[in-house]
This record gives C-alpha cells, structure tokens and sequence, in this order.
C-alpha cells in the first residue's frame, strides 16, 4: 500500500511478516461500541421503486435515501469492532479517538462509491474500502518495530501512535473522492451540494433531504482527489486524535501522518 510506505520510510525496524494473516478476534471478545441505532442494509441504500413522495420526478438516475452516520456505519459494525481489537486502545480511547475520526470520515463518504467501474463501485464503496484498508494497516503493523533508536521506555509510547497513524493514513488515503468525483442534488434539482463547503452527510442534514440523486463528475481528473486527503486530516482526525499522535513529545508522527498524506498525492 503506497500511502503506508510515504509514512513509514525510515522510521520501522523490521517488514512486516509475508504470511501475516487478517487478525480476527476470538468470540469472547466484546462487541466494540458504535453504531447501537437501527441498522441499515447495503439493499436499502436506494429509494423504493414506486415510493408516492417521488413519483413526480422523471426518471434519471436512481435515487438515494439519505441515511445518518449511525445508519451508514450500522452494517460495518464487524469491521469497526475488529478495528477495536487490533488497534487495542486502553480504557476509552477507543470511543474517544477513534470511533470520532470514523464517524468524520463517514460524514464525508456517505454513499459515494470508491470507483466507477472499478472496485468498491457500489453505493457507500468508498466507506467500505476505507475502513478495510485502515483495518489492514493497523493489522500490518503487528509486525512491524518502529523508533527502534529509542529508548524502551519512549518506544513503548511511541508504537501505537504509529501504529495509529497507519490507521488513519489508510483511512483517508481516498477521502478525497468525496470532494471531487461526484455530484449530488435533491430529486427536484432545487439543492446541489456544494462539496468545497460541507460533508455530504451535513448537506443532506442542513436541507432535511430525504432522497438524493449522485453522479460522477464528468469534469474530475484523475487522481485529482488525493491532494485533498492531507488538507482533511486534521478536520476528520480531530482535536483529541491530533493531541494523541502529539502525546509523545519530538515523536514525529502527527507530522509524518500529513507528510505521508501529502505525498500520496505527488
């Protein structure tokens, strides 16, 4: 994974092993907490055929509800709880850090696919690839011995941030593509969310939008939405995530995080 090895470079030890296998918690494992509302199946992402509050429109591309962050975040309750146990944040860190930056980075995928034709092509693609990648990451760095020129007392500190680091730099290495891939509007054209100004998710929130009709913008670029991964860093990571990878003084991870991010996009 390219965004792993900008923000790594020099500062690890040792690879990662090749038969490194996905960690999968035993049972006994708690369920993390999340999303505790109502859940929502990837097939009742798109409006009803036949729904009477929408039958007036004419047909064009097919129409999304629009869903809260608990709604989005419901059917990937497995992936965030095995995110909990590689990531093994003590006592509340987990919701208090983590589980944040997630519900941030949801507001901004939304329903939006990761790719047109590609992988991950599906409504809510780009939710579902990010946290699969952020999972592997941070499973990858099991593996892994960084500040190894520390000493064991700064290096116990210092390896989970960057072990958290690799979360986070996987998660928002495609964030961007919620900012320039794709065009959104309310079934009767009078709103057109305005990406450069609010999440998706907040837009449909702001205009109480029940239904939303998304297209891919035929004027992006290729690879043009990378760029925008460092820039929304310190917005998804937020105030606590940016005080954690901050914790450990001249550790070098915050700033590495935005570097990695930035160079994603070179």
């Amino acid at each position: 994974m390219r965004i792993l090895s900008w923000l790594f470079g020099p500062n690890h030890a040792a690879d990662p092993p090749k038969d490194a296998t996905p960690v999968v918690p035993p049972p006994s494992v708690p369920r993390a907490a999340g999303p505790q509302t109502v859940g929502c199946d990837p097939g009742d992402y798109y409006v009803s055929v036949g729904d009477p509050r929408f039958l007036d429109y004419p047909k064009q591309e097919p129409l999304l509800r629009a869903l809260t962050v608990d709604m989005l975040l419901a059917p990937h309750a497995e992936l965030i709880r095995r995110i909990d146990y590689t990531l093994s944040f003590p006592g509340d860190g987990f919701e208090r850090i983590v589980m944040p930056t997630i519900r941030r980075a949801a507001e901004y995928a939304n329903l939006i696919p990761a790719s047109q034709s590609d992988h991950h092509c599906e409504p809510g693609g780009l939710l579902k690839h990010s946290l699969e990648a952020a999972l592997f990451a941070a499973q990858l760095t099991d593996g892994m011995v960084f500040a190894g020129h520390e000493t064991p007392q700064r290096r116990r500190a210092i390896e989970p941030l960057w072990r958290f680091a690799a979360f986070v730099a996987s998660l928002l290495h495609d964030i961007g593509k919620a900012k320039e891939s794709v065009k959104a509007t309310c079934p009767d054209g009078i709103h057109q969310w305005c990406p450069d100004r609010q999440p998706l998710t907040s837009w449909l929130r702001q205009h109480g939008i029940e239904a939303f009709r998304m297209t891919w913008d035929p004027d992006r670029r290729h690879k043009s939405h990378e760029k925008h991964s460092s820039i929304l860093c310190p917005e998804i990571l937020g105030e606590a995530g940016r005080d954690y990878l901050l914790s450990v003084e001249n550790a070098g991870v915050y700033r590495a995080l935005l570097e990695a991010l930035h160079g994603n996009a070179t």
